[in-house]
């Protein structure tokens, strides 16, 4: 049995180990479920890592995170790295994949595929008495970019620069641009047009390196040329995922091109390339390509019809041992056809036809490539000068000869720009008699001698020079020549009295081309001023066109032409509208309410007699009603008559009143009594007469009955008639008071008791 200081010391030890417990952190549980991070999958600090971040939790005691990649379609991981900490490197090892696309039996075993797409998860592995969430969803897809060097050809571009076209296709849907590693040789030319990695020297030394370069398959960089190349390459990635959702980050510095590329320089174009066309041939000029220090050994020309399709032509002299190549001294040569390229059989040029022209100078190989085009501006189009007039006349005049003539029916494959003809009296010396354009195919040749033989020629002329084959013509001047002379009024418009002047030279011509002279036989009817023609009067208008002849000429015969000049229409205003008119009132002139365009008098009627007269222009209001005016013109000798114009207005009929005297009081009993005094309208029209009170008296006409006591009104009225509206009726009013009565009561004879019965009367 322990002693109570055994005990009390086995107590102390409990204690204290109660405190440490006690002392022991707790962590702090959520409910006691722990969830994965948010994480971002990125790539590395350099190409062949990669790197997951997020933040850690206490709960969880460490991290698993695994990596899958697009070989097996994210089926499962190639790696997985245990207790990860966040933003490491994860760097893998060398492994491979099988034919069929599944891992190696090391499960562990992984290499950073560039080229491929990666994606990653991650598993929060709790602390004790935690409950883990297991392994989190694929993260985001990301890529390394496969960072092969790209192919490369030696090219001229179109700025005629030493260069090379690298194809960057392969990182078209991943990088945004490239940085090219270039290496050349240290010495310079090689001895052949082969480069190769040992060929000029060294290509370890780093000559140049260029950013920025679009992703294309035909990247021109411009190279200084003579020297051998060779490259790496490194890509730039996007920021931001690509419409596969995949984030393609930079890739490492590849390894150099397997191979070596020449860049030879490029011969600058020939200049001043001029062409001048002939007769079925073009005379090719230029200037040699400067700018260079090279040799050209030979250009080489080629021709088109349309400017798409070209084939090569024959030229003289070249040179050379093709008919479309010229030696590299030469600065001109003559195209005279060109080699069909079905057979190669030579086909002449052909004049009339536009043919487009380019050359370019080249170099021997491999120092030099070709020039770009030079092209000439334009066509040139071979020719000759245009063939004979297939016809013509000459018309001898007094002093002068008319030639005429028709166009070459081949112009000599340049378009006719113009005749020249030329006189003679002996064939031998020629004089210029004109210089005409293309469109004009008669001309006269003046200042000859009346009598005397001239001889005529006439050519055709291009820009090839004017035709050799000139067409003969001979023929005599004569004195003076007779003329004719149209005059035709036939088409004249239409006219009518009131017309404009108007101008008649245009219906009248004479054979010589001399001014007419015009006059009037009808001076009534129309007058001229020179060719002008004014009209006085409608009629018969007759004139005479007469030219008096010139210094070549004798006077015309005179020809007499007639027109007709039309009466002039006419129209008339005439309005009534304003008018007020009432029976009775005074004779109104209404002669300025009408007029004519003409100017003439107007004739005004009355088609309502019975309500209104008018004569001359005076209106007379006959009745009260619709009075209609009719206004007319008959027209004159100039004018035709004018339509009738009709206007119609109301006449008013006149107020009238009544005068109608007090009556006198009556009494009861009075006798039927006629009115005192009739009552009177102003219009003298009978007056009519109503009781308004018949229960105290009624009426017969102007007859009143007394029929009770009281209050008698009689109105009187008037109706009117056609000229007068009816009056306001007018009342009297008088008194009928009660009659006066007597008793009449006969006296009683004296009667006995015994009498009979007795009727006494009394009234």
């Amino acid at each position: 049995m322990k002693s109570m200081s055994q005990t009390i010391q086995s107590y102390s030890k409990f204690l204290i180990f109660l405190l440490v417990i006690i002392s022991l952190p707790t962590p702090a549980l959520a409910d006691g479920v722990l969830v994965n991070p948010s994480f971002t999958f990125s790539q590395g600090s350099d190409s062949a890592s990669f790197r997951v971040t997020f933040a850690s939790d206490p709960n969880a005691d460490s991290y698993t995170v695994k990596i899958y990649d697009s070989k097996n379609s994210y089926a499962s991981s190639s790696l997985t790295v245990n207790n990860y900490i966040s933003g490491q490197d994860i760097s893998g090892t060398s492994c491979s994949y099988s034919i069929t696309g599944t891992h190696a039996a090391d499960d562990y075993c992984y290499k950073i595929r560039v080229g491929y797409n990666f994606k990653a998860t991650i598993t929060a592995n709790p602390i004790q008495g935690v409950t883990g969430p297991g392994e989190s969803a694929k993260s985001n897809t990301i890529g390394i970019i496969d960072a092969t060097a790209p192919l490369a050809s030696a090219n001229q571009n179109i700025q005629s620069q030493s260069g090379l076209y690298f194809n960057f296709s392969s990182a078209a849907d991943k990088a945004t641009s490239a940085t090219l590693y270039l290496y050349r040789t240290s010495d310079g030319l090689p001895t052949s047009d082969a480069c190769t990695v040992t060929s000029g020297g060294t290509l370890d030394v780093l000559y140049q390196t260029i950013s920025g370069l679009a992703i294309t398959n035909s990247t021109f960089v411009a190279l200084e040329g003579k020297y051998c190349y060779t490259w790496a390459v490194k890509y730039s990635g996007s920021s931001t995922p690509n419409s596969q959702s995949i984030t393609w980050y930079d890739s490492r510095v590849g390894s150099k091109y397997n191979g070596v590329k020449y860049s030879p320089l490029v011969i600058s174009p020939p200049t001043n390339l001029v062409a001048v066309p002939g007769d079925k041939v073009i005379s090719l000029s230029w200037t040699a390509p400067t700018g260079t220090d090279v040799a050209v050994a030979n250009y080489k020309v080629e021709l088109s019809t349309d400017g798409g399709y070209w084939f090569y032509p024959y030229l003289t002299p070249t040179g050379q041992a093709y008919p479309f190549l010229i030696a590299g001294s030469a600065t001109s040569t003559v195209i005279s056809g060109y080699l069909r390229a079905d057979n190669g059989a030579l086909m002449p040029l052909e004049n009339g036809t536009h043919y487009y022209i380019r050359m370019i100078a080249t170099g021997a190989l491999p120092d030099y490539l070709s020039s770009s085009s030079a092209n000439y501006s334009g066509t040139a189009t071979p020719a000759t000068t245009p063939a004979e007039l297939p016809s013509g006349s000459a018309a001898p005049k007094n002093g002068s000869v008319d030639l005429a003539w028709t166009a070459p029916t081949d112009n000599g494959g340049s378009a006719v720009t113009g005749y020249i003809g030329q006189y003679s009296t002996d064939t031998l010396v020629w004089s210029d008699g004109f210089d005409v354009g293309a469109s004009t195919l008669a001309a006269s040749i003046n200042g000859l001698t009346n009598g005397t033989l001239y001889y005529f020629r006439i050519a055709a002329k291009n820009i090839m020079g004017t035709s050799s084959q000139w067409s003969p013509f001979s023929a005599t001047p004569i004195g003076k020549e007779s003329q004719t002379n149209s005059f035709d009024l036939t088409n004249l418009p239409s006219k009518s009295f009131g017309d404009s002047p108007f101008d008649i030279s245009s219906y009248a011509h004479a054979s010589s081309s001399a001014p007419e002279t015009f006059s009037s036989s009808t001076t009534g009817v129309c007058t001229l001023t020179g060719s002008i023609v004014t009209l006085l009067s409608a009629g018969t208008c007759t004139l005479s066109a007469i030219q008096s002849g010139t210094s070549l000429y004798d006077p015309s015969p005179s020809v007499q032409q007639s027109f007709q000049v039309g009466k002039a229409n006419q129209s008339i205003s005439f309005d009534l509208s304003s008018l007020s008119v009432q029976v009775n009132d005074s004779p109104l002139n209404i002669g300025s309410h009408a007029t004519s365009t003409s100017g003439l008098s107007i004739s005004l009627t009355s088609s309502t007699t019975g309500i209104c007269t008018i004569s001359g222009s005076i209106l007379t209001a006959v009745s009260a009603g619709n009075c209609t005016i009719v206004a007319s013109q008959s027209g004159n000798t100039n004018y035709t008559a004018a339509s009738s114009v009709t206007q119609s207005f109301s006449i008013g009929k006149l107020a009238q009143t009544i005068t109608f005297p007090t009556l006198a009081n009556k009494s009861f009993g009075a006798v039927a009594f006629d009115i005192p005094v009739h009552p009177s309208s102003s219009s003298s029209l009978a007056i009519s007469y109503t009781s308004t009170t018949t229960s105290v008296c009624t009426n017969e006409g102007s007859v009143i009955t007394i029929v009770g006591v009281g209050t008698c009104t009689i109105s009187a009225s008037q109706a009117g008639n056609s000229n007068y509206n009816a009056a306001a009726p007018v009342t009297q009013s008088f008194t009928v008071t009660k009659g006066s009565q007597t008793i009449v009561f006969p006296s009683i004879t004296d009667r006995t008791l015994a009498s009979s019965s007795y009727l006494a009367t009394v009234s």
